[in-house]
């Protein structure tokens, strides 16, 4: 595990996130995902809206939803998953780039991040499973540590059945082991360059990049529970970060007050 080396990053693209026609209020890209051909799909949580990008972060695409939503899994070629309040939206989004709401759940709890676990089956943060038809589980053995929604954000790698949890507040990432819905704590990462931990996903060789708010970086960890690089980043307060399906293209947004930035790397 810790043969893994750390990913270099090569800025290709950096746009500001700027309001556009019909925004009421400062975008914020709360969820991004990559669609299998390359392109980008962005979650406005701010003005409740889905975009599709272009490799040049040009928007190709956009849904308005009907009410807030946070957080964006790509479920097939072109389907995608949506987090709103108590809601997941599923929308199928067409090679033209046309946008369409295709079916809705609902949920019992008010959930953030959303990634796949496998073919059937999210998980969402606060850690849960939830399968593709809505079906809700509890993990067994998980700690009962309450988070405020937005506070923790959860990423699942596959490969190792080990899924991966942000404590913003406790400036720790967390990551434990499936043992098929059972929860057993692989270890607590804390180190120096990791401080206000926000968004998270899976990196190169099964290892994991951090949003690190409070440093303005991204820290690649790896399943041993080792900070084996970090990224600094010309944008302060990064909080969203996805990588493509070949792992070869990295994008980050931030939440800051001021200058908001979308930035898309070659890894």
């Amino acid at each position: 595990d810790d043969t893994t080396s750390p990913v270099t990053l090569k800025l290709i693209k950096s746009v500001e996130v700027k309001q556009c026609d019909g925004d009421v209020k400062k975008p914020w890209y709360t969820g991004m995902d990559f669609l299998s051909d390359g392109r980008l799909v962005v979650v406005d949580n701010m003005n409740d809206k889905l975009y599709v990008m272009d490799e040049n972060l040009q928007k190709l695409g956009m849904y308005k939803l009907s009410g807030y939503g946070y957080d964006v899994a790509v479920v097939s070629k072109e389907e995608v998953a949506v987090t709103g309040y108590k809601v997941i939206r599923f929308l199928h989004i067409s090679k033209t780039n046309h946008i369409t709401l295709t079916r809705t759940i609902t949920t019992t709890a008010w959930y953030y991040s959303i990634c796949l676990m496998n073919d059937t089956t999210f998980l969402v943060s606060p850690l849960r499973m939830i399968t593709l038809t809505g079906e809700e589980t509890y993990f067994d053995n998980l700690p009962e540590k309450q988070y405020v929604v937005g506070y923790s954000k959860s990423t699942y790698i596959r490969d190792r059945d080990i899924m991966v949890l942000t404590d913003m507040l406790d400036n720790t990432v967390y990551m434990y082991d499936n043992k098929k819905g059972r929860c057993e704590l692989r270890c607590a990462v804390k180190d120096e360059r990791i401080k206000e931990p926000r968004g998270v996903c899976q990196g190169p060789n099964n290892s994991v990049l951090v949003c690190s708010k409070d440093t303005n970086s991204l820290v690649q960890v790896s399943v041993s529970g080792r900070a084996i690089g970090s990224h600094e980043l010309d944008m302060c307060c990064p909080a969203t970060v996805c990588m493509s399906k070949d792992g070869k293209k990295l994008a980050v947004s931030n939440g800051a007050h001021g200058n908001k930035k979308l930035q898309l790397f070659s890894c």
